[in-house]
């Protein structure tokens, strides 16, 4: 035992030196509930404790995140940019904020609502939608100056809005609701989900492939520990003519991130990250060193990602938080160890070499 002890604490900390994900340091305990990066660098991050707002910017991918004054007391529930300069905030009282340096300065936008705003998206500088309480939809054509009421057919809460240009959309909610759109939301229509519970996070690959995912919770209508209980997800691969679901967990799932067809992840309560290569067939658990409610989680690329969370949680991986590398050492009485594969997902084999006869 004596000779092995020494060798497992090395091997150890080269594990810990590249671990899957890190964490970030917010400097709050808030709640951190909007998460949006324009490029693995630049990003911003919203959270509120129940009595202000706390909105973050930072231009180095996390390494240091610097507050900004977003001067609205009330909850605001989602922070979007269109690039560096230009985002939106919207919240409850039908409140919307512009942007356009950045985050430093905000001026208020008139929206004919007082209810509740969830989400926003701006396709381009000109053409923005947001969604709400009660299935309201706006939508802007002059960067948010003016806001005009599009017809939602229904009264569902809307949680999520997302484009993929100025014309497809798709916007999500309580009571498993899915909306489409391929004319800027002239019309939407209502497709049929195989979800009866909230669908609160949706991710476009493109015009066919779509993921939302949906947990148990505000606007459910079905009853607990059936099939949709906690999380889960449904996708689309034929614009929504047709949804899927998939049940990945019993933990709650408050959000989806795909970067192509086939690279994706979910993010939810107890820590829960689940990554899956081959297009949602198989998902794979990765370690997210910790059992944070996690609310939201994006990824710019197949390698760098965040997700925030309770208490001012706030991780990032950039390898994917698949792959763990291990570096080779080489100590002073001549013993090196090095691995195969490596970097590693899974398992790899470890092997050590010794100068002369030792310990």
């Amino acid at each position: 035992m004596k000779r092995i002890l020494p060798y497992f604490a090395l091997f150890t900390w080269a594990l810990v030196a590249n671990a899957q994900w890190t964490d970030q340091s917010s400097g709050s305990t808030h709640w951190m509930n909007s998460l949006h990066f324009v490029d693995r660098n630049t990003g911003w991050i919203c959270g509120f404790n129940g009595s202000d707002n706390m909105l973050l910017h930072t231009t180095d991918g996390g390494t240091n995140w610097i507050p900004q004054n977003l001067p609205v007391t009330t909850f605001i529930s989602e922070v979007t940019f269109l690039n560096a300069t230009t985002g939106w905030a919207v919240g409850v009282g039908g409140k919307i904020r512009k942007s356009v340096d950045g985050g430093e300065t905000w001026t208020t936008q008139t929206i004919a609502t007082t209810k509740a705003v969830q989400s926003v998206w701006f396709a381009d500088e000109n053409n923005g939608w947001v969604v709400g309480e009660s299935g309201i939809i706006f939508h802007s054509t002059d960067g948010g100056e003016t806001w005009n009421p599009q017809t939602s057919g229904v009264s569902n809460r809307l949680v999520r809005v997302r484009f993929l240009n100025s014309q497809v959309g798709w916007a999500s909610g309580w009571g498993g609701t899915i909306l489409h759109t391929t004319d800027g939301g002239t019309t939407w229509t209502q497709q049929t989900s195989p979800s009866q519970f909230d669908l609160i996070s949706i991710s476009i690959v493109d015009e066919n492939n779509v993921w939302i995912s949906g947990n148990l919770g505000g606007g459910g209508k079905g009853n607990a520990n059936t099939l949709f209980d906690n999380g889960h997800l449904i996708h689309t691969s034929d614009a929504g003519a047709n949804w899927e679901f998939q049940r990945i967990s019993t933990e709650y799932i408050n959000a989806v991130s795909f970067v192509d067809l086939m690279n994706g992840w979910t993010f939810g309560s107890g820590g829960h990250i689940f990554h899956s290569n081959d297009g949602g067939s198989t998902w794979q658990q990765q370690i997210s060193g910790g059992d944070d409610h996690l609310v939201m989680g994006q990824f710019t690329d197949i390698l760098n990602g965040w997700v925030t969370g309770g208490n001012g949680v706030i991780k990032n991986t950039i390898n994917g938080g698949t792959m763990v590398s291990v570096d080779e050492y080489e100590l002073k009485n001549g013993m090196k160890i090095s691995n195969e594969p490596n970097p590693f997902t899974g398992t790899t084999k470890i092997t050590f070499s010794l100068s002369e006869t030792s310990d």
